[in-house]
């Protein structure tokens, strides 16, 4: 199962709340459009393949909860650079 969703396929619990703040419809679906963007940017990476199930949940909602304070700062997620480096590296030294 990839960490970020249930059995089912929805998102999983954290990550489906931290979604629900995008308002109204269409800034949510951008969100998501993103989000799903900024995964397959982070899935991609050794590092985080490596990580166990907790470590990998952690990364995910830390990227989504960077872009929801991206949209809460009142800058354009549009073009949100999501800073996967960053949260690699905290997440490796064990930061969860």
């Amino acid at each position: 199962m990839i960490p970020w969703h249930t059995p089912k396929g929805d998102y999983a619990d954290p990550i489906r709340d931290i979604l629900a703040e995008f308002s109204p419809p269409e800034i949510k679906r951008l969100a998501e459009a993103i989000f799903e963007a900024a995964l397959s940017r982070l899935s991609v990476d050794g590092r985080f393949n490596e990580f166990v199930h907790q470590q990998q949940l952690a990364c995910v909602v830390e990227l989504l909860r960077e872009l929801l304070r991206t949209y809460k700062d009142g800058n354009n997620i549009a073009i949100w650079e999501p800073p996967i480096e960053t949260i690699l590296q905290m997440y490796d030294l064990g930061y969860y």
